[in-house]
């Protein structure tokens, strides 16, 4: 099973967030991939458009995600060093590392591009 992981940072952007969460999510994915959404405060995260998502998995479980997707978020700043230590980490051990639009950002604030 390969195991998905999504980080939704505060303020993410919802629709960055449902199509990792529609593709490896979707029923017919499920005994090829359990997807996850983790923050790193688990909990309600705010999205861009009004609404808040449930984040239930803490930053950890970026540990052992085999792939780490980070949708874009607002605004666009650093999103603090566990987040950056987290990244790098999975990175670190092989973990592949992507995100959709502007989550790219934390990439880089990373160190990751």
């Amino acid at each position: 099973m390969h195991r998905v992981v999504a980080l939704a940072l505060p303020q993410v952007v919802a629709f960055d967030l449902s199509i990792p969460a529609q593709v490896f999510g979707h029923p017919s994915e499920r005994e090829r991939y359990a997807f996850t959404v983790c923050a790193e405060q688990p909990g309600l995260i705010e999205t861009t458009t009004g609404f808040v998502i449930g984040a239930e998995a803490p930053l950890d479980s970026l540990r052992s995600a085999d792939t780490v997707i980070v949708p874009g978020f607002m605004p666009l700043d650093d999103p603090g060093p566990r987040v950056g230590k987290a990244l790098r980490d999975a990175a670190d051990r092989g973990a592949r590392i992507a995100s959709v639009c502007i989550g790219a950002f934390a990439l880089a604030a990373a160190g990751l591009l």
